[in-house]
């Protein structure tokens, strides 16, 4: 993914609004606004918060902006906002302010061309879309932390933690933020288990939302309405700090959500509820009776980033590759490797296993390229379908784990395919495709090669099978009656499956 450093956003910032601003100065009054966030509420400065006698803190970032995910991964704001904002101690706002003229809700939703990730699942404060308002607070980079004093004083805080944006607003506002002194809370879980086993521990995240360390906390987990297990957990956890904590082994033998509850921090009475309660999903893994598997791989402008393994169920490593290998220089992308589809064939061993696919990004933004035309993804087929797909999910930050379970004989196909043995240099042409579609390759020997057109939800949306000789060919495909979007274009030559990705826009 493209790398942001603060210079390239000051030069971004200036195409945009044809200007280079200067920051306000520490110490200046901040100017008023009235903005509608993206629930449809409206939120203006002075009226509802400073004249409250709130202290307020406004980030100002860009979805495509790295630095700016990174703040936002900290959960720091997060934490303030549960614990002095509205579900706390209602002593600090936080408002979230997507300040680049180039983006929209769905780059908000990490849908969109111009996102890292997903800014708005599990953000509890308000999110304003609203680009003018960086001309308003004339930042010069993204992202801006304003922290803003209840009689209009603002200053430039940065990527503080939690801890250290109360301790700027006692020294730069003189106030004296109270907080809440004992605060549990918990946050629930997604897991998968594969089929072939059938006990899970389930698992909950608590953390420390108070003043207090926290030492003590009751959790409860139930299944339709009835209590099945209890937790006195006791410890030691400091202000905004985190543990996880396992109930006893459950059984499990379809997919099944767990409500999870916690109470009485440090023996007392939670005053401050709003983060008490949760979910555990259980989700049962994809089951298979197979000898080999085909990983397929299809990097992004940056595969220098991009490695992954697959392991068996005792930990053991059966294949593994990367970093892939990038340009000259790894923050510009490219090289030989970029954009690139890799095939691997792997041996399953003799036996019923659970296995697991693990994909890893060093950036920390997945394999989806803002900057560049296509993502990259990963899929795991057995005999052509797919039984682990990440090509609708490509921003899953900085790693990824898919499991799967397989009965084998442990006498399958060893090939090793890291490029095909059939065909040669496989292209797409045009890439966005209007009407018609031309795949141009090689063939390596006369073959019958076949043609399907799949969206990614691996609907069959055309097929055609061509007899052709031995050299240079292509098969066209008409979509003109397909809907914009994503597909797959799936070359099979000798029950090799070689794969495209390319986008309809009409």
């Amino acid at each position: 993914m493209k790398k942001q450093l603060k210079i390239f956003t000051i030069l971004l910032f200036s195409v945009t609004f044809g200007v280079t601003y200067a920051q306000i100065p520490d110490g200046n009054a901040a100017p008023d606004f009235t903005a509608t966030d993206i629930e449809g509420n409206s939120h203006s400065l002075y009226a509802d918060y400073l004249n409250m006698g709130k202290a307020v803190i406004i980030d100002i970032s860009a979805t495509w902006c790295g630095p700016c995910w990174a703040y936002h991964q900290s959960h720091a704001l997060k934490n303030l906002y549960n614990a002095y904002g509205p579900n706390g101690s209602n002593e600090i706002a936080v408002l979230f302010i997507e300040g680049a003229s180039n983006t929209n809700l769905e780059d908000l939703q990490g849908t969109g061309p111009n996102t890292l990730g997903d800014w708005i699942t599990g953000t509890p404060y308000p999110i304003i879309d609203n680009a003018s308002l960086s001309t308003l607070f004339e930042i010069d980079g993204y992202p801006t932390i304003y922290g803003i004093c209840p009689d209009g004083t603002s200053y430039e805080f940065g990527q503080k933690t939690t801890n250290q944006i109360v301790s700027l607003f006692a020294s730069k506002c003189g106030l004296n933020i109270n907080g809440a002194t004992d605060n549990g809370s918990l946050i629930g879980s997604q897991m998968s288990i594969c089929e072939n086993e059938s006990e899970i521990v389930p698992k909950v995240e608590i953390s420390n939302l108070g003043t207090n360390n926290l030492t003590s906390l009751a959790l409860e987990l139930s299944q339709g309405g009835n209590v099945i297990d209890n937790v006195n957990w006791q410890g030691n956890l400091t202000p905004f700090s985190s543990e996880v904590v396992s109930f006893s082994t459950q059984e499990v033998n379809s997919n099944v959500t767990f409500s999870v509850s916690c109470s009485m921090p440090n023996g007392n009475d939670d005053m401050y509820n709003y983060n008490n309660h949760g979910e555990i999903d259980i989700e049962l893994a994809p089951s298979v009776t197979e000898n080999t598997i085909k990983v397929i791989i299809a990097t992004d402008h940056y595969p220098g980033e991009t490695s992954w393994n697959l392991k068996d169920g005792n930990g053991n490593t059966l294949e593994s590759f990367g970093p892939y290998q990038p340009g000259p220089e790894q923050y510009n992308g490219g090289g030989p490797d970029a954009n690139q589809t890799f095939e691997y064939t792997i041996l399953l061993p003799a036996g019923e296993d659970c296995y697991e696919l693990n994909i890893f990004d060093s950036w920390g933004d997945g394999m989806a390229n803002t900057q560049q035309s296509q993502a990259g993804y990963a899929i795991v087929t057995l005999n052509g379908q797919n039984i682990i797909s990440e090509l609708e999910k490509p921003k899953f930050g900085s790693e990824v784990k898919e499991l799967f379970s397989a009965v084998s004989d442990g006498l399958g196909d060893t090939t090793r395919i890291d490029e095909y043995q059939n065909v040669i240099s496989l292209s797409l042409y045009p890439n966005p495709v209007n009407s018609v579609g031309e795949l141009r390759f090689d063939l390596t020997q006369a073959s019958t090669v076949g043609l399907e057109v799949v969206d990614l939800l691996g609907k069959v949306m055309l097929s055609k099978n061509e007899s052709l000789t031995a050299g240079q060919q292509n098969i066209h495909f008409d979509v003109a009656d397909l809907p914009n979007g994503v597909y797959l274009a799936k070359l099979s030559v000798n029950g090799e499956m070689n794969v495209e990705k390319f986008t309809i826009l009409k």
